[in-house]
């Protein structure tokens, strides 16, 4: 997307590198399908965390989805905007993304498999649509000023931490990598939440039907909440003055 003089800040789209392996692949195509149908009708509901079941999504099994990816055609994110679906659709196509990109790189964890899929989706929801709404609701994600003028891999800007956000992008050619972007997603911990797992859920009873709290939600836009695990930090060490590595993290 061209930039545009005088545009307000949240019309600028980042700098976006082409896919170069299977992950980025995966989170282009899904933003050129969303980007597709937001021309034709309005998107918003699509990204509503209270419209997203998670039910399946946290039951964690080593598939084949993380060889092959998500399966999704624009059909599936218009099915999954139909108001008499949406609420109960365990299949929404945020959650095979999610469940394709946790699966790749081996997150099981509950809070960030939880945490992960906030973020995913504000970063998604605002790229596909760049609206003031959609800005606004990205917290700490709020692009720097080097993701709009400096090309990286579509995966950086889901780097909730501000400062190593913008590390990534600036020393991008010693970080940025399909072994990097495997380890950062396997290595970062939220941390601070103080309640367990579940009670980041509403849960049906009948149903076992899931959705994110709005506490819970808050929490993973922070990014001093997230941080990584020691064995990442002594892995890359000139990224260590942007985190704060979690004491005994595995």
């Amino acid at each position: 997307m061209s930039r545009q003089a005088g545009a307000p800040i949240w019309k600028l789209a980042p700098q976006i590198l082409p896919p170069s392996d299977p992950p980025q692949d995966w989170m282009l195509r899904f933003l050129q399908d969303c980007r597709q149908l937001a021309r034709v009708r309005p998107i918003d509901d699509l990204f509503r965390l209270d419209r997203i079941n998670l039910k399946n999504y946290l039951e964690y099994q080593s598939s084949g989805l993380g060889l092959e990816g998500p399966r999704l055609q624009v059909a599936d994110l218009e099915r999954a905007l139909e108001s008499n679906v949406s609420a109960t659709m365990t299949a929404h196509p945020l959650t095979l993304l999610m469940a394709s990109l946790c699966d790749h790189v081996g997150i099981a964890g509950v809070v960030e498999r939880l945490g992960g899929f906030v973020v995913v989706m504000r970063v998604f929801a605002w790229l596909a649509q760049l609206n003031k709404e959609t800005y606004d609701a990205l917290g700490d994600l709020t692009p720097r000023t080097c993701q709009l003028t400096t090309p990286h891999p579509i995966w950086v800007n889901m780097v909730a931490p501000p400062s190593l956000r913008e590390a990534l992008v600036e020393r991008r050619d010693m970080f940025v990598s399909p072994e990097f972007f495997a380890a950062w997603a396997n290595g970062m911990r939220l941390i601070n939440w103080p309640y367990r797992p579940v009670d980041a859920l509403r849960v049906n009873e009948e149903s076992g039907d899931m959705w994110l709290t709005e506490a819970f939600i808050a929490h993973a836009l922070r990014g001093d909440n997230w941080q990584p695990t020691e064995t990442f930090a002594a892995r890359w060490p000139g990224l260590r003055r942007f985190t704060k590595p979690v004491e005994g993290g595995p």
